[in-house]
């Protein structure tokens, strides 16, 4: 098991007396008072409830042959409130169970769970909590990456009398990619967009840029530009698929971008149901929904716009990031 303690939370039980006498698992922490020892596990992720069980198990015995009375507590630091459903779960089953949050270092006590234990509550909470300051500005270096990539092809090949050949060699085109097997298509017209009017790509890279600024950090930057390529590409792929006419071309990040907002649609439904705050309620799923909502049907009110591939980008993108949710818990 893999444990990256935060060095505040050992300080805090080394300085109420505990020692950790258990050598092979550091996170095991214990404290003797007569014929009482108080034995906390410290964790920054829940193992399954039976091996909590068995852990717990393991310790009463090795105190009990010396005729001692031992108390539990498991306390699970998290970086922030959104716990998960298998967290919640575990509290429900397993008695002696704290959560507590890093960035207000506050104890989730839970109905069948003790308001106090050796007096750590208090001791946990009035530790300093650290400047949020580094987190919150972050930067999104895909995004940023992304954007730049973009604007490059769109005002060199301007600037350079090229525009044109640019378009004709790297858009989206039925025929070209099914029947010519110019596959790379379905990347290349994900940096290409309308010389002719400025509003479609700045439309595109504001859209971007919210959607980026605000959820990169969120889903790391790896996941972040796995989104972005395979949802352009799915969106590109989407796109030919729907339509007869084997002449008809389409360009733009637009594809790409909205794979983006159904993963963002995805993870604001996600962790506002995790969620859980002094028992508040906040409508940030719906203000979610009517954002997709609107972005998916307005480009059904206009011209010359590849709606096929909006909706194709919008669903893998919700798929894929519910899928790397799935294999990121598989992995931990």
């Amino acid at each position: 098991m893999k444990i990256q303690l935060k060095i505040q939370y050992i300080e805090c039980l080394l300085a109420k007396g505990y020692v950790q006498e258990w050598e092979r698992e550091p996170y095991i922490f214990v404290r003797k008072e007569g014929m009482d020892c108080f034995c906390v596990i410290l964790l920054d992720n829940l193992p399954s409830v039976e091996q909590i069980l068995l852990k717990r198990k393991e310790i009463e015995t090795r105190y009990c042959t010396l005729g001692m009375s031992v108390r539990h507590l498991c306390i699970l630091t998290q970086k922030d409130a959104y716990f998960s459903e298998e967290v919640m779960e575990s509290v429900r089953r397993l008695p002696q169970v704290w959560l507590i949050t890093e960035t207000d270092n506050r104890v989730y006590r839970y109905e069948n769970q003790p308001e106090e234990f050796d007096g750590l509550c208090e001791a946990l909470e009035a530790l300093p909590v650290e400047s949020p300051t580094r987190t919150r500005t972050r930067i999104p270096w895909i995004t940023l990456a992304l954007v730049a990539v973009n604007l490059f092809c769109f005002v060199y090949p301007l600037q350079s009398g090229q525009a044109e050949d640019w378009l004709a060699a790297g858009w989206n085109n039925r025929n070209s990619v099914l029947k010519d097997g110019e596959w790379y298509r379905l990347l290349t017209y994900m940096f290409l967009h309308n010389i002719d009017s400025l509003q479609h790509i700045a439309n595109n890279m504001f859209m971007l840029l919210i959607i980026g600024f605000g959820m990169e950090h969120d889903i790391g930057h790896v996941r972040f530009v796995l989104i972005y390529f395979i949802s352009g590409v799915v969106a590109g792929l989407w796109s030919i698929l729907s339509v007869r006419d084997g002449s008809q071309v389409s360009i733009g990040a637009s594809g790409a971008i909205y794979g983006l907002l159904g993963a963002w649609l995805v993870l604001t439904v996600t962790m506002t149901l995790k969620k859980t705050y002094r028992g508040k309620r906040n409508y940030s799923i719906i203000a979610a929904l009517l954002v997709c909502i609107y972005a998916l049907f307005s480009g059904l009110r206009m011209p010359n716009v590849d709606n096929a591939a909006h909706f194709g980008g919008f669903f893998s993108g919700m798929l894929l990031l519910i899928l790397t949710n799935k294999f990121r818990k598989n992995c931990t």
